[in-house]
């Protein structure tokens, strides 16, 4: 059977690197790589498929680039699965980005999920945003594709701008900053007059 990191306590892991934030969270948590015993690896292989072989509690994972925060990590429990390089995230998760170590933008969610070969987060539940400037968002899901530095959602989604206009909407696309984004279908209350169009940045 595999071997399992069981990572306890409130851990604080930093690394340094010019990898993607994705990459820096795989990397950084994931120390110890899960191996099989010789025997029974044919009868076993499906079980070892299907168990999570790296377990992780109540850790902090604080990520650099070229010496500047790039992103801060929270969460209450991950599970890795290393045939499958998939990862879970349970009981809430929060991640703050960062540009030349300037915050950005803050995502919460009940959970979230990481595709490892396609550098694909995915956060669902209650999922809040929280950028830099102001603007808040919330909706049942959401994607981090890091490769295009691109945040989007298919689902329903509210955006509250930093002058209190409440707008709804079936689809959302934003760059990382939040700065730049644009609602599919729009619908809503404004107190000004807003051009729903790409760039929803507040001057």
């Amino acid at each position: 059977m595999g071997r399992t990191l069981i990572q306890k306590s409130t851990d604080v892991i930093h690394r340094d690197s010019t990898l993607c934030f994705i990459s820096h969270l795989i990397i950084s948590v994931f120390l110890c790589v899960g191996c099989a015993a010789d025997h029974d690896v044919a009868s076993n292989q499906q079980d070892v498929f299907d168990e999570a072989d790296q377990i992780s509690y109540n850790a902090k994972l604080i990520s650099t680039v070229r010496g500047k925060l790039s992103s801060v990590i929270t969460y209450k429990r991950m599970e890795r699965f290393s045939n499958k390089k998939y990862v879970y995230f349970y009981d809430g998760v929060e991640i703050s980005l960062y540009e030349e170590g300037v915050f950005i933008s803050k995502i919460k969610s009940d959970s979230a999920e990481v595709d490892e070969r396609s550098e694909l987060m995915i956060f669902n539940g209650n999922v809040s945003v929280k950028s830099e400037d102001g603007i808040s968002l919330t909706t049942t899901k959401l994607e981090w594709q890091e490769d295009e530095a691109k945040v989007t959602s298919d689902a329903f989604v509210t955006v509250i701008t930093t002058k209190n206009d409440t707008i709804n909407g079936a689809g959302f696309e934003s760059e990382k900053s939040f700065k730049k984004w644009l609602i599919h279908k729009p619908y809503g209350v404004t107190q000004t007059k807003l051009d729903l169009g790409v760039s929803k940045q507040q001057k």
